[in-house]
């Protein structure tokens, strides 16, 4: 999953820079469906579930 701060700079390029999927896809390090959908997509930020990481092994589980 991406981090907020990767989202906006995929909306970032989009928008304002006019990029396409794929120099996204590149300069983000993601796959072309994954820049396909932030940039394109009514992605809600807010209604993204929050990770918390649990003690011990490491491993993320959704809290919520």
């Amino acid at each position: 999953m991406l981090t907020v701060t990767q989202i906006d700079y995929i909306k970032h390029l989009r928008e304002i820079e006019g990029a396409s999927i794929s120099e996204i896809a590149t300069r983000v390090e993601c796959c072309w469906s994954t820049a396909k959908k932030y940039a394109d997509g009514n992605i809600d930020l807010q209604g993204m579930p929050k990770q918390k990481k649990t003690a011990g092994y490491g491993r993320i589980r959704r809290v919520g």
